[in-house]
């Protein structure tokens, strides 16, 4: 596996296509940390980054980070016939898990880069680490406060995780289409049409079953991660960790979901490419 890894790594930095690929995901985790601290000038740091993790929006610049990188990390081998070496020469376990290993990796700097962003979007606008915007008063969070800590960390933890199976639910469906672009166009309309998609979906359940309790898809899935946190957490900045958990638990099940499926489909796959 590590020579497969190897060679997934030398794709990734020496790839035009693939460098183009982490140069717009570096700008999508550059923009919105610094746009969000330069144009809010009352909220301390750890308030406005929790407000930065707990938004629908930031997780999709995430859910789109990791669906450009996974479809043209794994995209690439099929435009280029290299995935029929794979059928015959090729470990087919070693290749799914260097493909998971690369994205986990990916996933993990790229929430790491946002925090440090949001450092600098944070320095850029004059509040310091340790400011306390306000006094005398409970309304107002000194910076640093632990329970805003948490809940950024956990934030970031969280949206890691519905990035990492929505990607590898993309790296499903890649395996079973065979194109990039249609893996990629899936992608993308979910990513930022999902909640409609949602919403219709809830809307011809609850015609079709006239059911007295009203059916919403997104307390199924995790991908809506601002509504599933509401329903965890009931308020804006406290983690209820028997929901955490449940969460964790939800996430782990579509994440081993995903890449069972993955494996299924590829390890039985003998046709053409």
């Amino acid at each position: 596996m590590l020579k497969q890894l190897k060679f997934d790594c030398y794709k990734i930095f020496h790839s035009r296509t693939m460098r183009i690929v982490l140069y717009v995901c570096l700008l999508l985790s550059l923009v919105y940390p610094i746009a969000k601290f330069t144009t809010n000038g009352t909220n301390s740091f750890y308030t406005l980054m929790a407000e930065m993790t707990s938004g629908i929006f930031s997780q999709q610049l995430l859910n789109l980070a990791a669906v450009l990188f996974i479809v043209f990390l794994l995209g690439m081998d099929f435009n280029s016939g290299y995935i029929k070496n794979i059928y015959t020469s090729t470990n087919r376990v070693a290749y799914i898990f260097s493909k998971i290993i690369c994205l986990f990796v990916f996933i993990f700097v790229f929430q790491v880069l946002y925090f440090l962003f949001g450092l600098f979007g944070s320095a850029v606008a004059d509040y310091p680490i340790y400011l306390k915007p306000g006094s005398g008063s409970n309304a107002f969070y000194e910076l640093g406060d632990s329970v805003y800590i948490k809940f950024v960390h956990f934030n970031l933890f969280a949206q890691g995780c519905v990035a990492f199976a929505f990607a590898m639910a993309i790296m499903f469906l890649l395996f079973v289409t065979k194109n990039q672009w249609a893996a990629l166009v899936v992608g993308l309309i979910y990513v930022f049409l999902g909640e409609y998609v949602h919403l219709l979906i809830d809307t011809v359940i609850n015609k079709v079953s006239r059911s007295e309790v009203e059916f919403h898809i997104d307390r199924y899935l995790i991908l809506q991660y601002d509504y599933f946190l509401k329903e965890l957490s009931g308020t804006y900045n406290i983690i209820r960790w028997k929901g955490a958990l449940l969460f964790i638990g939800m996430t782990t099940f579509y994440t081993l979901l995903a890449i069972g499926c993955s494996f299924l489909v590829f390890m039985k796959r003998k046709v053409k490419c």
